[in-house]
């Protein structure tokens, strides 16, 4: 458990640092962990293998959403705490309470499908 939720937020690091750099005004979450390596090449590459128009800046789009609406009503979700088939659901219900529309429900279902995927790819190779 304690490993997914470094990974997670090493992932939202590296995201966020990459986005930083490129001139991003918003403002993100921080933390001190340490970002397992090829973290963000790995969620972009998952992302755009999946959605070939994805890209840094709606990652990072997903990533703010998820760090700020998705918390207002409760703490973040560990992402591996749930299938892809459990999160789409999830999806479905918390985007109508947290009043986003469908561009920004179809962003957040990327960032959040696309990091559960690079955390999962992660586990693997570290567990052989």
């Amino acid at each position: 458990m304690n490993l997914r939720l470094a990974a997670v937020a090493g992932i939202s690091i590296v995201l966020s640092m990459s986005l930083y750099h490129c001139g991003s005004p918003k403002k993100t979450a921080t933390s001190t962990a340490t970002p397992p390596p090829h973290s963000k090449e790995s969620v972009i590459a998952i992302a755009q293998k999946r959605w070939p128009d994805a890209t840094i800046e709606s990652l990072r789009a997903g990533q703010d959403i998820y760090n700020n609406q998705c918390t207002k009503c409760h703490d973040a979700k560990d992402i591996n705490d749930y299938s892809e088939d459990e999160w789409l659901p999830l999806i479905d219900k918390m985007s109508r309470k947290a009043h986003l529309d469908d561009s920004d429900k179809e962003i957040v279902r990327r960032y959040i499908l696309s990091v559960r995927e690079a955390l999962a790819n992660n586990t693997n190779t570290q567990s052989q």
